[in-house]
């Protein structure tokens, strides 16, 4: 069984497999330190937990230098990257008080969307009460978003929980620095020399002042960019199938 993220109320997938399966899995495939041992509370040996962390390729798709920026973004404008599914999880609607505390900073900025799901109406309606659609640009689901990090400045994420999400290996192989809560999965890939790790309880006051933080020093963006490709570029998809490749064989 492969798991990459348990829900903050321990209600999904999970709990199930482990509770109602655990006796008869030979084996765990977890992506992060943190969720392997999340899988003490349920009575999982540690012979049968394997760590197993994500793959990208950042010699390919995710190569700054092989990939076209997406072309029409206003490039005097600080541009902000939110690529997330509009779910409960991801709460977008702090983004939109992230983007509301940002524009009364006076910063000149946009957020790009790139997602959907069900809180999409309520969204929509968020930006549009708050004024903010010239602000936050909803683009729906887009299946290609190397060009999107290509173009924009910085990346945020704004979920309630993760695993370790792919988008993180994503923004750091393109070089591109990350804003994200400081939740214990994220913790184990991103550091302060890559990106800005925010205590939850701080909220939009805080993502805003290290948003506005990057926005004002370019030179510090470029060194946390690099910093991040140089982490994620041994983690690569190749190395991912064979330590999969080795548990199966080992199984």
């Amino acid at each position: 069984v492969q798991l990459h993220v348990e829900e903050d109320d321990r209600s999904g997938y999970v709990r199930y497999t482990t509770t109602r399966f655990g006796n008869l899995v030979d084996a765990f495939s977890v992506s992060s330190q943190d969720l392997s041992d999340r899988l003490d509370a349920y009575e999982i040996p540690r012979t049968k937990r394997r760590l197993i962390r994500t793959g990208v390729d950042a010699e390919r798709e995710f190569h700054p230098a092989r990939v076209q920026p997406i072309e029409g973004l206003d490039g005097g404008r600080l541009q902000i990257l939110f690529p997330a599914r509009v779910t409960a999880q991801k709460d977008p609607l702090l983004m939109v008080e992230v983007a509301f505390g940002l524009r009364d900073r006076g910063l000149d900025f946009q957020i790009q969307v790139l997602g959907d799901g069900e809180l999409m109406p309520s969204l929509r309606e968020r930006v549009e009460a708050a004024q903010l659609h010239d602000h936050v640009i909803l683009h729906g689901d887009v299946t290609e978003v190397a060009p999107w990090y290509a173009a924009c400045d910085l990346v945020l994420l704004t979920s309630r929980f993760e695993g370790v999400p792919y988008v993180a290996y994503e923004a750091m192989a393109m070089a591109t620095p990350l804003i994200a809560p400081r939740l214990l999965g994220l913790s184990e890939l991103v550091s302060d020399d890559v990106g800005i790790l925010v205590a939850p309880e701080r909220g939009a006051r805080r993502c805003g002042e290290a948003v506005a933080g990057l926005a004002a020093d370019a030179d510090r963006r470029e060194r946390m960019g690099q910093a991040g490709r140089s982490r994620v570029r041994p983690l690569s998809l190749e190395r991912m199938a064979d330590e999969h490749e080795a548990l199966y064989r080992e199984l």
